[in-house]
């Protein structure tokens, strides 16, 4: 049925809105955090063919994207807004392709507040502006969804299975999660048409042509991943149990992935909260009603959903993909059809007493979309700026002086690498895990020098163990602070101590904190003598 205009233009408003918020965050070029300036330095010092094989820092990317990277680098420099304009174009283009999908199977109220759930979801528009490969993951499923829908909904030739075939056998290598709808594609397909055999042929053939590319990417690519141990301790508690607790785990990580990144309802993350049981639950029971109001309707259009959904869960429970946090961007626009088509459920239901349907929508609608609209609209006017390192090497470049020391962090490195290149010498934190032993050996380095420079960032921290203020107690006992860089909101902290034995200056506190967002600051006050 045709959406009424009133509903196209509120749609096409919607999507205008989630692209403008996705400039906003990417013009505002923040620097590059830990793990995208580790990918960042694969991009800038491999070469193409470099690029296919095994990534240093145990960084994984599918290979597509990468070349795609370093093509960008290539052509407009190697900048932060280079690196992260494909991931962009990839996020602003999920709005108008989740529209079109979306028009196949919902109403107005539901298209609308599946639009609004990804277009205001913040989580959706952080990774629009990040140079990782989650946006892109999220285009080209949904780039899937519609090419399965349009052999779905008519008697396919074939040339359309040539045509998915071609598709099918790039997709992997630009987004690894594009397996799961690849897959859920063919079960649908094949179940369709089993007694079809001329189709079954075609969609025999077209899965074998799949099945080739998937061989040589994982020859290439997917091998390499299965033998990196660090990514699969990282991820270990996004990997499905296989026991009795697996329905448990189950129902956690897919509330918790509304959350974050589906970008709704943020009561999940305080367990004390008395509404924690409710509130959060209402975007799940919104999911599974709308999940089973597309089988019923739509089987194989809700077939295709679910079984991307399960595909994920089951290389989940393999232990050959997380289903967990960004890992599972890709979903963000499977959740949110399938709460839209919740709430279309609900306008069904009681539609004999269209001010109840409407005010119940209404309602819901506005207990989804409160907190993904004020998140959007407060980073909207202040951009967020996760460990924004440049101001501060900027700031240490300029107050350098010969004979200085500098001293990196090791989880600030990435970074430090990234912006100074090779133009200063710095002594390079090592990995102290967890130990304050390991804290104190790292001092060793730097006992006696008058001029000593600390960077920290991305600092690590677990309960009440931060190595950053234990570094810098121990700091205070043997030298003396001279001058203080730190930008509070984007946890980057930049010091100058001298740790002469012997301090010439009487210690005493003479530096002027940096704080806000985008760094504006004030010079630091030096020590007379300094």
């Amino acid at each position: 049925m045709k959406a009424p205009r009133y509903a196209c233009v509120a749609a096409w408003i919607i999507i205008g809105l989630g692209i403008a918020l996705r400039l906003r965050q990417y013009l505002a070029n923040r620097s590059l955090w830990h793990d995208e300036a580790l990918l960042a330095l694969n991009i800038i010092n491999k070469n193409f063919g470099g690029l296919l094989g095994k990534l240093d820092f145990s960084q994984a990317a599918p290979p597509g994207f990468l070349l795609l990277e370093k093509l960008s680098t290539i052509i407009w420099g190697n900048s932060e807004l280079a690196l992260r304009l494909f991931p962009l174009l990839a996020g602003c283009a999920c709005l108008p392709l989740l529209y079109y999908l979306s028009r196949c199977i919902l109403s107005s109220a539901g298209r609308l507040l599946a639009l609004a759930i990804l277009s205001f979801g913040w989580h959706a528009i952080y990774y629009s502006s990040e140079a990782k490969q989650f946006s892109l993951d999220s285009a080209i499923v949904l780039m899937l969804f519609l090419l399965g829908t349009r052999i779905y909904e008519r008697e396919p030739v074939r040339c359309d299975y040539w045509t998915a075939a071609i598709i099918g056998m790039m997709a992997p290598w630009f987004s690894h999660p594009a397996v799961f709808a690849m897959a859920a594609i063919w079960g649908v397909l094949t179940i369709q048409n089993i007694k079809n055999r001329r189709a079954l042929i075609s969609i025999l053939g077209m899965g074998c042509l799949w099945l080739l590319s998937l061989v040589v990417l994982f020859l290439v690519n997917l091998r390499l991943l299965s033998q990196n141990r660090f990514l699969s301790d990282f991820w270990a508690p996004f990997f499905m149990p296989l026991s009795w607790q697996a329905p448990a785990w189950t129902y956690y990580v897919v509330k918790l992935t509304l959350y974050n990144p589906g970008g709704l309802s943020s009561f999940i993350a305080n367990e004390n909260a008395l509404v924690f049981n409710v509130l959060p639950s209402i975007p799940f029971i919104l999911f599974m009603i709308g999940l089973l109001h597309i089988l019923r309707r739509k089987l194989r259009f809700g077939a295709l959903l679910g079984l991307t959904l399960l595909a994920a869960l089951l290389a989940s429970a393999l232990g050959k993909y997380p289903f967990g946090v960004r890992m599972v961007l890709f979903l963000v626009p499977v959740f949110a059809i399938l709460i839209g088509s919740g709430i279309d459920f609900i306008g069904n239901s009681l539609y004999k007493k269209s001010w109840l349907a409407h005010g119940t929508v209404l309602l819901a609608a506005g207990f989804l979309l409160c907190e993904p609209i004020e998140s959007a609209a407060r980073n909207f006017i202040a951009p967020y700026y996760p460990e924004h390192i440049r101001p501060a090497i900027v700031y240490l470049r300029n107050e350098l002086k010969r004979g200085d020391t500098i001293y990196v962090y090791h989880r600030a490195l990435p970074a430090f690498r990234y912006y100074a290149g090779s133009e200063m010498e710095y002594v390079a934190g090592e990995l102290a895990g967890n130990n304050p032993r390991g804290l104190t050996a790292e001092l060793r380095k730097l006992r006696g020098k008058p001029r000593v420079w600390l960077l920290f960032s991305h600092v690590y921290e677990n309960a009440e163990y931060n190595e950053k203020d234990l570094f810098v107690s121990q700091l205070e006992q043997i030298g003396e602070k001279r001058l203080e860089f730190v930008m509070l909101d984007s946890e980057v902290y930049l010091y100058l101590y001298d740790l002469r034995q012997q301090a010439e200056c009487a210690k005493r506190k003479t530096s002027t904190e940096v704080q806000g967002r985008r760094g504006k600051s004030c010079l630091p006050i030096p020590c007379i003598g300094a």
